[in-house]
């Protein structure tokens, strides 16, 4: 779930309390490239807060599969590629936004040994991406790189400035749409581990607080799961992730 108005791109923290026990989970939804200078460093503030309140912090991302996975799952040359190919969807903000004064969260936001991370493996994801879906992306992604490889990174900011309100009023609707374009099932999927991990720790450590970091485009799924579990709302704040009329060159 992101926010935006006018020029302003913000994300939400969200904080869950248990209706009968009083725990608490705080989901910090993320866009993963800003240009807000100070948005990274207040998130990691906030979770660091947070694990020192003795909350637990578990964060997405897809991450490769080991040798040992990739030998028991076996792939077959098609998954293969289409591994590859969810390669290229992972690294698309980077291609969009690499010209600009864009901070990138794997860059910016220090993950911290004690964090736990808890999603899909490429392989889990390439299995059930529907192939109609990766063939759809990939000739998206190939027409995106011709054109903006065509454009100087001049006339890229501009065709990203002249976006402006247009961008601002379906940019929540973008990032549900690019959810769903893994196929509703992946996003599910990937909320469900999240989910899980969270059950495990209860059942471990029960009563112990916990931290989500994930994309904001999870945030509506993972709330669900969470008023499922007997939460309700008990706060929400917005960050300011970009002002798309700050947006420079990286060398201007």
């Amino acid at each position: 779930m992101i926010s935006a108005e006018k020029h302003l791109i913000k994300t939400p923290i969200q904080t869950y309390e248990h209706l009968k026990e009083g725990k608490l989970v705080t989901l910090v939804g993320v866009v993963h490239m800003a240009q807000q200078s100070d948005y990274y460093p207040t998130i990691q503030d906030i979770i660091d807060g947070r694990e020192a309140d003795g909350a637990v912090v578990h964060f997405e991302g897809v991450r490769r599969s080991t040798k040992q996975e990739a030998a028991i799952v076996q792939p077959s040359h098609a998954i293969c590629n289409r591994v590859r190919r969810l390669r290229k969807i992972i690294d698309l903000p980077k291609m969009v936004y690499g010209d600009f004064n864009f901070f990138e969260q794997g860059k910016a936001l220090k993950r911290r040994e004690t964090w736990e991370n808890h999603d899909a493996t490429e392989l889990q994801i390439a299995q059930r991406m529907p192939t109609t879906t990766l063939m759809a992306t990939s000739l998206v992604l190939k027409t995106l790189g011709y054109s903006f490889n065509r454009l100087s990174p001049e006339e890229r900011l501009a065709l990203y400035k002249d976006s402006g309100d247009r961008f601002a009023e379906t940019s929540e609707k973008v990032v549900r749409a690019i959810a769903k374009g893994f196929g509703p099932a992946i996003e599910v999927y990937r909320n469900d581990i999240a989910l899980n991990a969270y059950d495990d720790l209860q059942e471990h450590d029960p009563g112990r607080d916990a931290v989500l970091l994930w994309g904001a485009g999870h945030l509506p799924g993972l709330g669900e799961g969470l008023v499922d579990r007997g939460f309700g709302l008990k706060e929400e704040q917005t960050l300011l992730a970009t002002d798309m009329n700050e947006v420079t060159l990286k060398h201007a």
